[in-house]
């Protein structure tokens, strides 16, 4: 890249006052357009506040760390909820699923079947 930057602009940016979006100051210049801020007393209803919000964000917690606790002692192997289910009801169901394919096996096979005895009957 060249030194002089300026070299590859064209001569219409050159000569014109268009402005690109941002003009170039110098120090002196910038401290008049900023404004000194101070930073923000903390007075003493401040610190009330922050106190209360901190005591409230504890009690917080600790409920928090109860509930966490009480979860944590429920899933123990120990406790198990109570589950009924009908094993007798189960097996029935499979039993019928495995029924039902079995009839589709054997409908396709011999669907197969009896095509591939019409083919051996033409030759």
């Amino acid at each position: 890249m060249p030194d002089d930057f300026q070299s590859n602009l064209p001569e219409e940016y050159m000569d014109s006052d268009f402005d690109f979006g941002f003009t170039a100051v110098d120090a002196d210049e910038l401290d008049g357009y900023v404004e000194p801020t101070d930073a923000p007393v903390v007075s003493e209803e401040s610190n009330e506040t922050l106190t209360q919000i901190v005591s409230d964000m504890e009690a917080m917690e600790s409920k928090l760390n109860a509930i966490l606790l009480k979860l944590d002692n429920e899933s123990d192997d120990t406790f198990s909820p109570p589950v009924e289910i009908d094993m007798t009801r189960v097996e029935e169901k499979l039993d019928q699923i495995l029924a039902m394919e079995n009839q589709e096996l054997l409908s396709a096979v011999s669907d197969q079947s009896e095509s591939i005895r019409a083919v051996i009957d033409e030759v």
